[in-house]
């Protein structure tokens, strides 16, 4: 049995958000475990109480107590008509003295680019360095703008990511026509052409991105997502 205690924050915290009473349930993960969860939010701090029976590793199981959050804060940002999100900053384990401080990167992106830097004999400096050239040509394309906004998306929102991925490909799709009436099968095949990919590996990104995940189930003793407080209060 794994349990662990998440802390993370609603931005922007300049607007407190205050539960009157801690959520609590067990739901099911897409990834196929399931865990009990308990949730406090006091002043736009939280604190998120996840044990589950399964082996699951830290990372994903940051992801599920960012998940459960999330719908509060989506509803909240609809109630308001403002934008809240979740971050997840730090956990701990006090049967095993474990802790964690999340930094901001994809664990298997980090990976990646840290193979890279071996493979090119390149720092990570280098690889991260954005020229002007960069910018003009992002500045100047909108489909360009398009796909960097919803890969952003993609690694803030894990349990959509495939969704996001595959809305920055269609927007690739959509930049291959001359007019928006030109036909979409012929911009699919400019697009597989211009950039050498196979279909396949386009239509295993849409696989994911139709997938859906279940729905948290709640305990009775859950305090419902809309008794919140802002304070101070939100016009």
């Amino acid at each position: 049995m794994s349990k662990w205690t998440f802390f993370g924050k609603i931005n922007p915290e300049r607007v407190p958000i205050t539960l009157p009473e801690r959520m609590e349930g067990h739901a099911r993960s897409s990834l196929g475990f399931e865990a009990k969860f308990r949730v406090a939010a006091h002043a736009s701090q939280l604190v998120i109480d996840v044990e589950t029976e399964s082996n699951t590793d830290l990372q994903t199981l940051r992801n599920f107590a960012s998940d459960i959050v999330r719908p509060l804060a989506d509803l909240i940002s609809y109630r308001t008509g403002g934008g809240f999100e979740i971050e997840i900053i730090s956990a701990t384990n006090k049967e095993t003295n474990e802790w964690a401080v999340f930094g901001i990167e994809i664990p298997i992106l980090a990976q990646a680019r840290m193979q890279q830097e071996r493979e090119r004999g390149v720092k990570r400096r280098e690889l991260r360095e954005i020229s002007a050239a960069d910018l003009q040509v992002i500045t100047g394309n909108v489909y360009a703008q398009i796909v960097l906004a919803n890969f952003r998306a993609a690694t803030r929102i894990p349990v959509e990511t495939g969704f996001y991925c595959y809305r920055a490909v269609e927007a690739m799709m959509q930049s291959m026509k001359s007019s928006p009436s030109d036909d979409d099968k012929t911009a699919w095949e400019k697009l597989r052409e211009t950039l050498q990919i196979d279909r396949n590996v386009i239509d295993s990104v849409k696989q994911h991105a139709d997938v859906t995940t279940p729905s948290p189930r709640l305990s009775s003793q859950c305090v419902a997502f809309s008794s919140y407080t802002p304070s101070p209060a939100i016009p």
